[in-house]
């Protein structure tokens, strides 16, 4: 039996006219039917997105139709409103009264020319960057005018000094916000005085007037009648003073520090250094003593002259001279209030460790030149045992008193103040390291100023560096010296503020070279309530900073219209984002 066989012809979906000649508009036509044909099949199989570019076109394929307001330019570019510190188009001093929560997402702007008052130090992060790309050009604002012009939302009154608006921005976030408070709660507490539970009871033992803290027994009974009022007095006034302190618990009075080291951690572009910043501005705006750390990173790749010292650690003269040199710009007024404490200038060495860390070098040295000594010696068999210990006691405290370790004072006259230690640091890059620890050690017993450690980059303390050693040939690290074994990094790497009587220490660190995943902090003792991560951008800030970016050039005809496209690409990291934005517009 045959099979019928069916003939199917081909439906023409899209209703095309016939045409008999094969012309070239009827090539035109065939290609462009093939063109969407391949778009949709593209759209179907996930190849094609709504890039910026194809938007338009992703939207008429797909039968979208969007019926959304656009934007109205001036509330987006050139908005004073964005700005903290801009008041009547003109920039304005800034004040500790900016540092509020209603600024929160907002800019603070600084012209180039006066940023050098803030941040004599250097900047954090990479705003270095903008200040060498920073142009004085209207590109932007012409283009933003004429777009006015023809949207007939002109008004010279409001816009006639926008042009001014030119500098490098600051973004001040919530973080830093609560940063800022945390100072600020530190700062107060210590300034309450709040009487010790145990103040009584050493008030008691330690009355010079009736009786000393230590008496023999023939004044026992003679003082007895007195003890025993004295007692009942104290203990009527301790259970006032108890109440006393139970009644300031209860009204929130502060006894003591909340917070006193930070560590802000993030993936890279989230603005840790920007938080950074701001901090350091506000302490600065606040009389704070700040000792600020832009570029740990210096200490690590910069090639300088290095010493070795006994401890096994690395002198970097150079580079200790020039952390005294910003230390003494920022800080010379402090400095020359500080008294220095002779006993500290004596167990300093030069590699910044302790005297007496430094002699324990010796003791093998010393040890087997005592017992040549006693072998040589014909009388020493013929004391006693406790002869024989007494002079071997006398023997090695003699050569130990005689190991002479450079000093300062060896050289130089004593200092009244810390300026002038800093100085001779300065003048003499021999003694700049020693310098720079006996100046931190005077730092720990301070109670003047509120201290403020700021370090970004914090952790390339913890790898290896560019220098080459022998003492390291052979082992992990495969020649080359550990950060940490430089004296300078050595010292900002401890986490260490409980050693401070004044002190808040805030780092940062950096992901530009490392891997953020093989950082574990709890290896240096900083503990998880210590860590503040920062998070991407909120809509708001990333509006804010694309707007902050069009207004200095830094990006052109940027469609402000597609911002929370972008936002969703990039997931609002402001790294991703500049680099996106500066690639396409």
């Amino acid at each position: 039996m045959k099979k019928a066989n069916f003939f199917i012809r081909k439906f023409n979906t899209y209703n095309i006219p016939s045409i008999s000649n094969n012309t070239k508009v009827h090539k035109i036509y065939r290609e462009t039917i093939k063109k969407n044909e391949d778009d949709l099949h593209k759209i179907f199989n996930k190849e094609l997105v709504a890039y910026p570019y194809d938007e338009d076109r992703y939207k008429k394929l797909l039968n979208i139709e969007v019926s959304k307001e656009k934007r109205n330019l001036r509330d987006f570019f050139f908005n004073c409103e964005m700005y903290i510190n801009v008041e009547n188009d003109k920039i304005k001093n800034i004040s500790l009264s900016d540092f509020n929560i209603e600024n929160v997402d907002k800019y603070f702007l600084f012209e180039k020319e006066y940023l050098h008052k803030f941040f004599s130090e250097g900047l954090a992060g990479e705003l270095h960057k903008d200040i060498l790309m920073h142009n004085s050009d209207n590109d932007n604002y012409e283009i933003f005018l004429n777009e006015l012009k023809e949207k007939n939302l002109y008004d010279k009154n409001k816009i006639k000094n926008f042009e001014r608006m030119k500098g490098v921005g600051l973004l001040y976030r919530k973080l830093t916000y609560e940063i800022i408070n945390e100072l600020k709660y530190c700062e107060e507490g210590f300034k309450l005085k709040e009487q010790r539970d145990s103040y009584n009871l050493d008030n008691y033992f330690l009355q010079k007037n009736s009786f000393s803290p230590y008496y023999d027994k023939e004044s026992i009974n003679e003082n007895n009648y007195e003890l025993n009022e004295e007692m009942k007095i104290n203990s009527s006034t301790t259970n006032a003073t108890i109440n006393n302190i139970n009644s300031c618990k209860d009204s929130n009075k502060i006894y003591s520090y909340r917070n006193r080291s930070i560590l802000i951690d993030g993936k890279r572009g989230t603005g840790k250094s920007c938080i950074l910043n701001s901090v350091i501005l506000w302490a600065k705006l606040n009389n704070w003593f700040v000792i600020f750390i832009p570029d740990i990173k210096k200490y690590k790749f910069d090639i300088n002259n290095i010493v070795r010292s006994n401890t096994n650690l690395y002198i970097q003269p150079e580079l200790s001279r020039q952390f005294l040199e910003d230390i003494v710009k920022v800080n010379e007024n402090f400095l020359r209030e500080i008294k220095v404490n002779r006993e500290i200038l004596y167990n300093t060495c030069l590699d910044g460790t302790h005297l007496l860390y430094n002699k324990r070098i010796y003791d093998d040295i010393i040890k087997k030149t005592v017992d040549t000594e006693i072998k040589g010696d014909e009388n020493y068999n013929n004391l006693n045992e406790k002869e024989k210990n007494m002079f071997r006691q006398k023997l090695y405290k003699f050569y130990y008193d005689n190991v002479k370790i450079p000093n300062l004072l060896d050289k130089f006259s004593m200092p009244s103040n810390l300026l002038e230690l800093a100085t001779i640091g300065i003048n003499n890059a021999a003694y700049s390291n020693l310098c720079v620890y006996a100046l931190f050690e005077h730092l720990k017993k301070q109670t003047k100023f509120p201290l403020l450690i700021a370090v970004d980059q914090f952790n390339y303390n913890l790898s290896v560096s560019e220098y080459l050693s022998i003492n390291f040939e052979n082992t992990k690290y495969n020649g080359y010296i550990p950060t940490y074994y430089l004296t300078i990094p050595k010292l900002l790497l401890q986490w260490d503020t409980s050693k401070y009587k004044r002190c808040f220490k805030i780092v940062a660190t950096c992901w530009d070279r490392e891997n953020r995943r093989d950082f574990r902090p709890e290896l240096l003792g900083i503990q998880k309530k210590e860590v503040k991560t920062v998070r991407n951008f909120t809509l708001r800030e990333f509006k804010n900073y694309v707007s902050h970016l069009f207004n200095q050039n830094i990006i052109y005809n940027f469609d402000i219209n597609k911002l929370e496209y972008f936002y969703m690409l990039t997931g609002g990291n402001g790294f991703q984002a500049r680099k996106l934005l500066t690639t396409l517009y």
